[in-house]
């Protein structure tokens, strides 16, 4: 790299974000309608257990997959679907990871993924909803209602492709999929929290064309 380079380098990485890009917005109807796909890379599943009441004990599933169908105007009528792969379970102890995906525990062999499909959303403030949906594990489904938190829309500036970022947080009894193993020294009780990105699909569609003797916008 050259000196200039590395100065170039320098003075961008000094800019405040709002410089290198856009700051997202939570006005969903800002973002164009349609399919938006996850971006892998910025998707994280965590959940959480007690330990015998001593601890909480974190693990996560790094691989995870989804979509969503789209309507910035009425976000309660989007429809989210995500897959979960078992056998990416982490919790830094490869030992425990091993177990985890055996048939005492996931089955990763026979039940090799996890599914969730959104049936109902409700807005209940401008950024927040609650999605109920069913949740299948190991052939298991049962519906669950999550809290979801709508971060933003913006234009991802490494792709400058349209792009959506949601949280979302739940808890669940393992013991209605299945999971029995160790109750109550792990608890019953797991909490699940997601963070995910999801990228527009295709061409962005142009904004909507102005009403005759309308304002021009800005």
């Amino acid at each position: 790299m050259t000196r200039l380079q590395t100065l170039l380098l320098a003075v961008l990485l000094a800019l405040p974000v709002p410089l290198l890009a856009e700051a997202p917005t939570t006005n969903t109807s800002k973002a164009p309608a349609g399919p938006y796909v996850m971006d892998k890379n910025h998707a994280s599943l965590l959940f959480r257990v007690n330990h015998l009441g001593f601890s909480f004990y974190h693990g996560r599933f790094n691989g995870l997959d989804g979509k969503i169908e789209f309507d910035p105007i009425h976000p309660e009528n989007s429809k989210v679907d995500t897959t979960i792969d078992i056998a990416s379970v982490d919790t830094h102890n490869a030992k425990l990871e091993d177990e985890l995906r055996n048939d005492q525990w996931f089955n990763a062999v026979k039940f090799p993924t996890a599914t969730f499909h959104s049936t109902k959303i409700t807005r209940t403030a401008p950024d927040l909803f609650t999605m109920e949906g069913d949740l299948t594990m190991m052939g298991v489904t049962h519906p669950v209602t999550l809290n979801v938190a709508f971060h933003g829309y913006g234009v991802f500036p490494m792709n400058n492709k349209p792009t959506l970022g949601f949280g979302a947080s739940t808890s669940i009894k393992r013991s209605l999929w299945g999971f029995t193993k160790a109750v109550p020294m792990v608890s019953d009780e797991v909490l699940l929290q997601i963070e995910a990105e999801f990228n527009y699909v295709g061409a962005v569609p142009p904004p909507p064309a102005a009403l005759p003797g309308a304002p021009a916008t800005k």
